[in-house]
């Protein structure tokens, strides 16, 4: 019987559709010759499954554009995620973040990604790069050597940031923080913030500029207020003249790179790398101890 179950259980793996992939490393080179990234990781991966969280518990709209957004088969755009249990050498990749990591997208994430594959949400004939991109392969990389392959990616190039503050923070702390995302950066014009210290994985680019903190909402970029955002980057886009936009927006972030790679703007949805890269990998990795670090005391601090 147990031979049986086996033999079965080979059999749902064979037929499991198995995804064309780019390694973590081949992600982060596809980035590097101009490519556009986004990443649906689990929080999107909820919103694209009908089946894993109830469809009254989010954004009908959100949803709907998801959807539209993993069919979009625009030059240079790359759909990262994590792979289901057709693509199982990639769980090599995801322990490379962490046996935390790991541990957890076994338990859950695969399965959803899976389901997603299966109900033919993500199309299978094209190439997908990794969804953890942004997060360090610890046993690879220090943090500052992880810093400067991002600073690579950037080196050269007029870098619009798209990071709306948390305003749950407070006021005060929100506007703190956007601030020390841009190197204390001022208000430059009526759409931009500018003329900070260039901080990972930004301190190769030839400027960088941030999107003024009221252009848009933290949250709850409803459907029907999309024109007017996305147009406002657009024009912070062309005044910055940006040949790239990093983007730190959660899940209305992707829909944002999408619609501008489709434009053959170069885009990326750099998640919260910032935070990773300038001291608060332990705020948001819980894999984040590395032995190649020496031992520094980190400032706790907010992770967006």
């Amino acid at each position: 019987q147990q031979l049986q179950q086996q033999q079965q259980q080979h059999q749902q793996h064979r037929k499991r559709k198995r995804l064309k992939m780019r390694s973590h490393q081949e992600t982060l080179d596809f980035l590097k010759r101009g490519g556009s990234l986004v990443r649906l990781n689990d929080g999107e991966q909820q919103f694209l499954s009908r089946e894993f969280s109830a469809p009254l518990v989010k954004p009908y709209d959100l949803l709907v554009r998801f959807e539209f957004l993993v069919q979009a088969n625009c030059p240079n755009l790359c759909i990262a995620l994590v792979p289901g249990l057709g693509n199982p050498e990639v769980q090599d990749e995801v322990l490379a973040i962490g046996p935390t990591h790991l541990a957890w997208w076994k338990e859950r994430g695969l399965a959803m990604t899976q389901h997603n594959l299966d109900s033919g949400i993500f199309p299978p004939n094209r190439t997908y790069c990794f969804g953890l991109a942004t997060y360090r392969p610890k046993a690879t990389y220090s943090i500052e050597e992880f810093a400067n392959v991002w600073d690579d990616i950037f080196a050269d190039k007029r870098v619009l940031l798209v990071n709306p503050p948390d305003w749950r923070l407070g006021e005060e702390k929100a506007l703190e923080q956007f601030r020390q995302r841009c190197g204390g950066c001022r208000k430059i014009s009526p759409m931009l913030y500018g003329e900070g210290e260039l901080l990972p994985p930004f301190r190769r680019a030839k400027q960088l500029f941030m999107i003024h903190p009221n252009a848009l909402p933290f949250q709850a970029a409803v459907g029907q207020e999309w024109p007017h955002h996305f147009v406002g980057v657009r024009t912070a886009a062309a005044e910055a003249k940006a040949n790239v936009i990093a983007v730190a927006w959660g899940p209305f972030g992707d829909i944002l790179v999408a619609e501008l790679a489709c434009l053959s703007l170069q885009a990326i949805d750099v998640g919260n790398l910032l935070d990773i890269l300038n001291g608060y990998e332990k705020d948001v990795d819980v894999d984040s101890a590395n032995l190649y670090d020496s031992p520094r005391n980190l400032t706790t601090g907010g992770a967006g």
